[in-house]
């Protein structure tokens, strides 16, 4: 047994050998014009072709070597060695921390403002489209980091099925030899009609690859920066939007909702405003983003806060609007007599 992995571990070695050689030729390719996202899409890309392409038969011939196993664990570390510098390149140009920080100091700045009501001539950002951006170069930067982040999930869980599916042949392979032996020991039993015993070691899942890598820190932190931007966006795009409601709703701040009705109820004299709907597609658009990147650490800090900012400063400034253009002129001494009058 010894003698026959002996030949079946260089075998490993030597093909992990002309493995790494093949990588460092193909990988280092690299496009003119490519950027980062594509780059890195490329090199997620080369691992799952290699992982397809050679880890059938390392499986097949070379397991009891742990051949699928070292095939894994080269092309994970491969990865990394690519993909983790052109990942911290991309943070560094970005300024993703910078911007990020910003994001951070402008959002209760521009909460406060928003929950204390904007004047008619107040479209102060706070900073935002100075020391963010326009929404337009906000939203294309978060577009490219979705793609990275997605890129990375994709790539994160290919790996993650490919160990299941190594773990689950092996274990296959187990049970096979689990029952051959128990064939040749009830065979033995009957020749001789004496007591074998047989000892089979029970099947443990092989740890590939650790639980938290590098490559998921760095991910996980490109994230962090992507939903706490996120987070600032749709607050200044609900700014923009109460006050570009001001200013088109100055005569009419309300319009009937039109429901057809021959009585004179009050569902027939309802109102609606268009705020709402603005900053609703404003949320529904960065949570779409934030769910495609496919990570959920992202996708849940971006609902998350969604949610809050929905539930909290959006209902706020309906309610102070609802008081000020319809409940004010209700007030006693502002229409109506005074109570006990």
């Amino acid at each position: 047994s010894l003698q026959k992995a002996q030949p079946e571990q260089q075998g490993v070695k030597l093909y992990l050998q002309y493995l790494t050689k093949h990588i460092e030729t193909e990988w280092n390719q690299q496009k003119e014009g490519d950027i980062t996202h594509m780059q890195m899409a490329r090199i997620y890309n080369n691992a799952v072709s290699t992982l397809r392409h050679h880890l059938p038969m390392l499986s097949h011939c070379l397991y009891k070597a742990d051949g699928d196993v070292a095939l894994v664990q080269l092309v994970h570390t491969q990865v990394e060695v690519y993909v983790i510098p052109l990942l911290s390149q991309y943070i560094r140009d970005s300024q993703l921390h910078t911007i990020s920080h910003h994001a951070q100091e402008i959002y209760p700045k521009l909460e406060e403002k928003l929950i204390g009501g904007l004047q008619d001539d107040d479209d102060d950002d706070a900073g935002f489209g100075t020391l963010v951006g326009t929404m337009s170069q906000v939203n294309g930067a978060l577009e490219e980091a979705a793609l990275l982040l997605q890129h990375a999930e994709s790539y994160t869980r290919f790996i993650q099925h490919t160990i299941s599916e190594i773990n689950k042949a092996r274990k296959l392979k187990w049970q096979q030899e689990k029952e051959a032996l128990q064939v040749e020991r009830e065979r033995q039993e009957w020749a001789t009609g004496k007591v074998v015993s047989a000892k089979v070691e029970e099947f443990k899942e092989l740890e590939i690859l650790p639980a938290h890598c590098q490559l998921q820190e760095v991910v996980a932190e490109v994230g962090g920066y992507y939903s706490g931007i996120e987070r600032s966006l749709l607050l200044a795009s609900m700014q923009r939007a109460v006050h570009a409601a001001n200013d088109s709703e100055a005569v009419y701040p309300y319009s009937p909702l039109g429901m057809k009705s021959h009585s004179s109820s009050c569902g027939t004299r309802a109102l609606k405003t268009s705020l709402v709907e603005t900053c609703l597609y404003a949320a529904r658009h960065g949570m779409q983003r934030a769910f495609a990147t496919g990570h959920t650490g992202t996708a849940a800090a971006c609902a998350n806060f969604g949610s809050d900012i929905l539930a909290s400063v959006l209902v706020q400034v309906m309610t102070g609007r609802a008081q000020e253009l319809g409940v004010a002129a209700l007030k006693p001494g502002e229409g109506l007599l005074l109570a006990g009058s």
